[in-house]
């Protein structure tokens, strides 16, 4: 958006935008309102042309996401300390959605904290892992070392990407999520038998199976066997830990504390 003379006139564009702009910078009530597109995109010009101005009008519009959507990370470390927690949360939102590191990054530094949602919404994690294709597990691993929480719950249901991941019958994404120790679930041998007893029942109610659905059925076969021999595993690897506890903590664990031996390598 450009408009001519703006270092001149700046104060008195952003007095009139509840109005318009003509092409000479005279303010024009009765035109149409300018757009929050429009609107973000003079905040934008005029941030970069007096980078070290504070306390900047608004325009009515949330400050922080809009940084945050045009990439501006020295405003958006400027920004964080005055924040609401949902703009906070909706900056952060926002550049996840355009995987930017950087953003991210500052928000990070500046305070904010990765695991934060708007109310009503999931958290970055949750949202990157279940609508995530291929190449959007790299930014996901990268959420993780910022200290994301796999195991975060969604909003409306309050379950986790693995569990989603599963009845969706995504082999991708329940591989990834089970090779870095997303929880099963607090019982996770019910769960799995409650999940085939729905998917059962689906297949019952149908009239006919045709070629998708059948090929849907059969990858939550193999990722059920796949819920399972890790369930099984990590069983097997906690009750040999209980043996070496009760044998008197006998080997390299007995000299750290008592503390459990780690679940997976």
């Amino acid at each position: 958006m450009n408009i001519p003379g703006v270092d001149r006139n700046w104060r008195r564009i952003a007095a009139g935008l509840n109005g318009t702009i003509n092409m000479r910078n005279q303010i024009a009530p009765n035109e149409k309102p300018l757009t929050d597109q429009a609107k973000e995109e003079l905040l934008v010009q005029m941030w970069k042309r007096f980078p070290k101005r504070k306390g900047q009008e608004s325009f009515g519009l949330a400050l922080l996401p809009v940084a945050a959507k045009y990439n501006l990370v020295a405003k958006v470390a400027e920004l964080v300390p005055s924040a609401t927690e949902d703009d906070k949360a909706a900056a952060l939102d926002i550049a996840c959605q355009n995987k930017s590191q950087t953003v991210v990054d500052a928000l990070l530094a500046a305070g904010v904290d990765i695991n934060a949602a708007k109310a009503g919404e999931d958290t970055v994690i949750f949202k990157t892992v279940d609508e995530a294709t291929s190449a959007d597990f790299d930014f996901a691993d990268y959420l993780l070392a910022k200290g994301a929480n796999i195991n975060s719950l969604d909003a409306e249901y309050f379950k986790t990407a693995l569990y989603w991941a599963t009845l969706e019958g995504d082999k991708v994404a329940v591989d990834w999520l089970l090779e870095r120790k997303a929880n099963l679930g607090s019982n996770p041998v019910q769960e799995l038998k409650t999940l085939k007893e729905q998917i059962m029942k689906h297949r019952a109610e149908r009239d006919r199976q045709d070629a998708i659905v059948i090929a849907l059925d059969q990858r939550h076969d193999s990722i059920f066997e796949k819920l399972e021999a890790k369930q099984e595993e990590r069983a097997r690897l906690e009750a040999r830990v209980h043996e070496i506890q009760a044998a008197g903590g006998a080997g390299r664990w007995a000299n750290r504390g008592g503390g459990a031996a780690p679940m997976e390598p």
